[in-house]
């Protein structure tokens, strides 16, 4: 983060290809979009985590267990905190030469969540 985060100026990290990959001050409106989307289906997850829960499932994850003992909102909080903490690095990241690979997987991941998240509702 620097002054110039919302008008920056460099959005690669080097001039020359050989360049070690580095931080930037402006990105893509497409990384934007995809940042996004993993919060909103993040935030998905934790409505469909909660319905589940209400019709009798069990969460697995210890880490969100405990965050459920301490309430609903407690849980929405610390998913939405870990997820915004996760995508503040990934975002930061951008030129790091796994970090598409990630989203691309962070992406499909929650996907398949989303899909079984609705097989578990039809069979209820």
């Amino acid at each position: 983060m620097s002054r110039y985060t919302v008008m920056g100026r460099r959005q690669r990290s080097g001039r020359r290809r050989e360049d070690r990959p580095g931080y930037v001050d402006l990105y893509h409106p497409f990384l934007f979009v995809v940042l996004c989307a993993v919060v909103l289906l993040s935030l998905a997850d934790a409505w469909f985590t909660l319905e589940a829960l209400s019709r009798g499932a069990r969460e697995v994850n210890p880490v969100m267990g405990h965050a459920l003992r301490l309430g609903p909102r407690a849980f929405v909080a610390v998913k939405l905190a870990v997820t915004g903490a996760g995508v503040v690095l990934l975002c930061m990241h951008k030129n790091f030469p796994r970090v598409k690979g990630v989203l691309a997987l962070v992406l499909a991941a929650y996907a398949a969540l989303m899909g079984y998240h609705f097989y578990l509702l039809r069979l209820h």
